[in-house]
């Protein structure tokens, strides 16, 4: 991520960091801001071989401005299909431009649904209050939306700081990307989840660029797996369950003492009788639970991603065999 100052002037720079260094090439996306492109730039002056380009020119009448900012961010195909990529959110004024995506790579820590990306560029003479509570409304109406997604914002604020707007967000830069100021900044909703590292600029750009390297550890590897005993209900199993019920003298568990008169302990008493039948008739089973699945997904569900997961893996395998015969 970065300021680059123009970007159709160093597109060249960036195809061939992109075609030589690794750092560059395996990223999962690249967050640019003050790309400086209009709508007379196309997407092919500053197209990137396997990457997917989704860009969010500057409204002059909006933004009151002819020259500057613009936002752009490329998804490496090889991380994410571009057709699981969709805009969330625009936004451009006098106080911020903001570009909200909605992505869901090929594979993602089952506590995320998906991951929504927001480029934010901050003016340098913009008011602090105003593009911050612009910003909060807009990250609280996706959060609302996406109450699972791993959120991201990323950009150049300038003097601006969102640590009292958005309290429950960790910001990870902590390297100077401007002389000795640190303008550029990333927020994301999860904490411990990157580390920064300060590249060259791009071009004779006047800002560093920040490589993230992602630290974050999912939830399965972070916390054990607990045992859960379940019962397996089935329809023969309640069969058996309804014909101990019938074969059962209730009025045995009605004592003619005088506790029963006691409501309380004749209600222990039959609901203690019931769970006894059906420890006895209904059969157990011990399972792992692991503490990023989700109560909503059944054994029934989990059979149905596994098929379709095996039909992606046959359009991979089928599609790469192709292509090896072609070449």
């Amino acid at each position: 991520m970065g300021n680059v100052n123009s970007l159709p002037s160093k597109s060249d720079e960036l195809e061939t960091l992109v075609k030589t260094d690794k750092t560059h090439r395996e990223c999962s996306f690249l967050c640019f801001t003050e790309t400086w492109q209009n709508q007379n730039n196309l997407d092919s002056t500053v197209d990137l071989p396997g990457f997917t380009l989704i860009r969010s020119d500057r409204d002059t009448k909006a933004s009151g401005k002819k020259k500057g900012a613009d936002l752009a961010l490329f998804v490496n195909q090889r991380w994410c299909n571009s057709s699981h990529i969709m805009v969330k959110e625009k936004l451009c004024c006098p106080d911020i431009e903001l570009l909200a995506v909605g992505l869901r790579p090929y594979y993602v820590p089952r506590e995320f649904s998906h991951i929504i990306t927001m480029l934010v560029y901050i003016p340098p003479k913009a008011t602090d209050l105003v593009p911050c509570d612009l910003l909060h409304d807009t990250v609280a109406q996706i959060e609302t939306r996406h109450s699972e997604a791993l959120v991201i914002i990323s950009g150049d604020f300038n003097h601006v700081s969102l640590s009292s707007h958005l309290t429950e967000f960790t910001q990870f830069v902590n390297c100077p990307t401007r002389g000795n100021n640190t303008p550029d900044l990333l927020y994301a909703n999860v904490k411990e989840a990157y580390r920064a590292t300060a590249l060259p600029p791009l071009g004779r750009s006047d800002h560093n660029l920040v490589y993230l390297q992602t630290c974050y550890k999912p939830c399965v590897l972070r916390q054990p797996a607990t045992k859960v005993q379940i019962r397996r209900w089935n329809p023969q199993a309640s069969e058996a369950l309804r014909d101990c019920f019938e074969s059962t003298d209730w009025n045995v568990l009605l004592e003619t003492d005088e506790d029963s008169m006691n409501t309380d302990r004749q209600v222990d008493c039959f609901s203690e009788y019931i769970s006894f039948c059906r420890d006895t008739v209904i059969p157990a089973k011990t399972v792992r639970c692991f503490p990023n699945n989700k109560l909503r997904i059944t054994s029934n569900i989990k059979a149905i991603l596994n098929q379709k997961k095996n039909k992606l893996l046959e359009m991979v395998t089928t599609n790469g065999s192709k292509k090896c015969n072609t070449s």
